[in-house]
């Protein structure tokens, strides 16, 4: 019998190719590619000409051209709020599929290409709910209304979230998707790649490290003015991007926390040797935008106790945390207090997590061989599901040129000067009445 035909993936996404990236899906597709390549055919999409390791890797702008070649069985998307994440914005409402939401809070409307893009009409024209001959206006920008990303929701075949609070959002606000009510979603975790040994319980804190941003989301002036008063027993690792560092020393500064350091590059892989040497972390986040992810699973995957902003809001993945593996502080005008008074039970050893229990968690929800399983069960599950979907996605491509052909047709001639098809074609000028204005209107030359 002969073997069978491995599933074909077109895998969108920002890709580490120095090693130090910053990107949440660039992380991802670190650890999971090696495992998934295993069991499907998987070729690369990215917004670089570089090559990834020994998969093959091509720019997302010949998308098009190498399915026409060699059809895949499905397209996968990893979406961040990041600015290297646009080019997942723009194709995914070109072909859909399956999209993995890293962050469901977007903080910009996105690239240009995406301004213009009428994309609740064209998902209401997929499922047939508006009328057939309907044409979607043109010349028009469409912004959101929400941070959320609805438009990115709606095309998604398939929606997986890494934060659960995401999820929930997600549940809550999207009325409108390619697949009606029909849109399975789940939740996956962030992955995190496990090393030896064992978590061992050590005497009191202090090694404190912390991840947070200068901003008042990541409530650094909080955890500077919870660690002022504290002696030399206790020492702050404070990773962050290099552009914040000015900020950050001017915190320290003002909240008089001497026993600081500042380390530069806020990199997942940074933040694993970080995490196999500390004594605890704090992640405190407070915004409907980012999140905790990966380096709070990084933490829990090293068995460190972990402190985390209380649930008081519907956006917090560590709201869907076991009460008992981690520490919770209230945000607000007590967190410093409540911080404060929470380090020093620690370091009297008033409490107690068992490191080797936050380590069988997390082992058992975020090993990245159990994520990478979890998502090669979607796509097998959901192929039969994507390809009825493309078949129709495409015939609504068909529909859409012809539409357009016909209204550039009508517009580039009239029936004074033309009477049959071949004088319409001759009088068509697709140079001059189409590309050279667009590409005068982006600067092109």
């Amino acid at each position: 019998m002969a073997a069978q035909r491995k599933l074909r993936v077109a895998w969108f996404s920002a890709l580490d190719f120095d090693g130090e990236t910053r990107s949440l899906s660039a992380y991802v597709s670190t650890l999971l590619l090696p495992l998934l390549s295993q069991s499907f055919e998987i070729e690369l999409f990215c917004d670089s000409f570089g090559r990834y390791q020994e998969f093959p890797t091509h720019h997302y702008l010949t998308a098009y051209k190498r399915h026409a070649e060699c059809p895949f069985d499905l397209f996968f998307y990893q979406l961040e709020d990041c600015k290297c994440a646009d080019f997942v914005r723009i194709h995914l409402g070109l072909i859909p599929g399956i999209v993995w939401f890293h962050d469901f809070a977007l903080r910009t409307d996105g690239p240009e290409q995406i301004l213009g893009s009428p994309w609740q009409e064209t998902v209401a024209k997929f499922e047939a709910i508006s009328k057939p001959d309907s044409k979607p206006p043109r010349g028009t920008e469409f912004f959101r209304e929400s941070p959320l990303a609805l438009r990115e929701a709606s095309y998604a075949a398939v929606a997986l979230f890494s934060n659960p609070a995401a999820h929930a959002q997600y549940r809550q606000s999207v009325k409108l998707s390619l697949r009606a009510a029909d849109t399975p979603s789940f939740y996956l975790p962030f992955p995190v790649q496990f090393f030896g040994g064992t978590a061992a319980n050590r005497n009191g804190v202090g090694r404190i490290i912390f991840c947070g941003s200068t901003g008042l989301e990541g409530r650094a002036h909080k955890v500077l003015e919870a660690l002022a008063g504290f002696g030399t027993g206790v020492k702050l690792y404070w990773l962050l991007d290099a552009e914040e560092r000015g900020r950050a020393e001017a915190l320290v500064r003002e909240c008089e926390a001497s026993q600081v350091e500042i380390l530069e590059g806020r990199t997942p892989k940074r933040w694993q040797s970080l995490a196999a040497h500390a004594d605890l972390a704090i992640h405190s986040h407070f915004s409907v935008f980012g999140g905790l992810g990966p380096y709070l699973e990084i933490s829990l995957a090293n068995g460190v106790p972990c402190v985390v902003t209380d649930r008081v809001t519907d956006f917090a993945a560590a709201d869907y945390l076991p009460e008992h593996l981690v520490m919770r502080v209230s945000p607000g005008r007590s967190e410093a207090l409540e911080l404060k008074a929470l380090l020093r039970a620690a370091l009297s050893q008033e409490i107690c997590i068992d490191r080797e229990q936050i380590r069988s968690f997390a082992l058992e929800t975020f090993d990245h061989r159990v994520v990478a399983l979890e998502l090669g069960q979607v796509f097998e599950r959901e192929t039969p599901q994507l390809k009825s979907l493309m078949e129709n996605w495409r015939l609504l491509e068909q529909e859409a040129s012809l539409a357009l052909i016909e209204e550039v047709g009508a517009s580039s001639a009239t029936s004074s000067t033309i009477s049959s098809a071949n004088e319409v074609a001759a009088a068509f000028d697709p140079w001059q009445q189409v590309y050279q204005p667009v590409f005068k209107e982006l600067g092109w030359k």
